[in-house]
């Protein structure tokens, strides 16, 4: 996923370049390294419909390569996640039948779960996965360090501004959903969630309020209430969804008022000041690439958003021939 600045950004130019710099890089896949087995930072990823075979369970820390293949019949993906499940490290998206990708990750020592994810749907195939301590300096210094400290303390101004106008345009949108204005309600739609787009990098910071307001009808757990942005978006295109029965005014209601309330909750979590140093875009692809009007390349973003918004989400390494490089550590979020 790719950060994308909004048309009033907090951010200059050279920091976005800085960020980009420092974060990020991608780079042809001409010169990805060796497929030899034998290196221990090297490891190699083998994805189909059913399953994710790695080379190794473990590897020491430091710069590592994960080399993906997909050899599934699906678009896959393929991810570097904390030991909590949530926070994303590092990852690798559209990665089509029989094509390969490179995953370079600067990672410290500690657990971790990969994860692929044939069809780029729901939670994935995972598994555990260790990186020892080899004494490698993973942390950046001199001017890096510094690139980095600015390059965060920016993007927690630009969450919490985009927090603000994201709260102000679903309080609109919750009103006309509420109110039955259908047609001003989907015209706001994308206008609103945009603001939740620009964010969502950082969006597992926040606990279950990123299920609670963004979670997609496929990714439901069995039992799970639908709630949030997707529910009332199948509610406002009736006609996308077979034998779909449209929400009374009651049911609109208590969707709208749960959005605005977890809205609402998400914003003073982003306010809070102790969120102030730990929002950060971490094992986020950031690079200046992205930063251009077109389609969303995601497939997983669906519904009416995809057709009317600048590519706010599609990660910046998303092209077949790039390889995507991050040298931003975990932390705690």
């Amino acid at each position: 996923m790719s950060l994308v600045f909004p048309p009033r950004p907090l951010l200059g130019a050279a920091a976005a370049l800085a960020a980009c710099a420092v974060l990020a890089g991608c780079t042809d896949n001409a010169s990805s390294a060796s497929t030899d087995a034998s290196n221990e930072r090297q490891v190699n990823v083998t994805s189909t419909n059913t399953d994710c075979a790695l080379s190794s369970r473990t590897a020491p820390s430091g710069n590592l390569t994960f080399s993906v293949t997909n050899n599934g019949s699906k678009v896959t993906e393929f991810y570097l996640l904390a030991d909590d499940g949530l926070r994303i490290i590092a990852e690798v998206e559209n990665i089509g039948p029989g094509l390969s990708r490179d995953l370079v990750v600067t990672a410290v020592p500690g657990q971790y779960l990969t994860a692929c994810k044939p069809g780029m749907i729901g939670d994935g195939i995972r598994a555990d996965f260790k990186i020892s301590d080899s004494g490698a300096d993973t942390a950046p210094t001199g001017d890096e360090a510094e690139m980095v400290a600015e390059a965060n303390r920016q993007y927690g101004s630009y969450v919490k501004d985009q927090t603000e106008q994201l709260l102000t345009e679903t309080k609109k949108f919750a009103s006309l959903y509420k109110a039955g204005k259908d047609d001003a309600a989907r015209a706001l739609y994308p206008v609103a969630r945009q603001h939740w787009e620009r964010i969502e990098t950082v969006a597992e910071s926040f606990g279950d309020l990123d299920p609670k307001m963004d979670l997609r009808e496929a990714d439901l757990a069995k039992g799970e209430e639908w709630t949030g942005w997707h529910r009332m978006e199948k509610d406002l295109w009736p006609a996308d969804a077979q034998g779909y029965r449209p929400l009374d005014r009651a049911a609109r209601a208590k969707y709208a008022d749960d959005l605005v309330a977890n809205t609402s909750d998400h914003t003073a979590s982003a306010m809070a000041p102790s969120q102030a140093s730990a929002v950060r875009p971490t094992g986020v692809m950031i690079c200046t690439s992205a930063v251009r009007a077109s389609p969303v390349a995601r497939t997983r973003d669906q519904g009416r958003i995809r057709a009317n918004r600048p590519n706010t989400s599609a990660p910046c390494c998303s092209h077949p021939t790039s390889r995507c490089t991050s040298s931003v550590a975990p932390t705690t979020l």
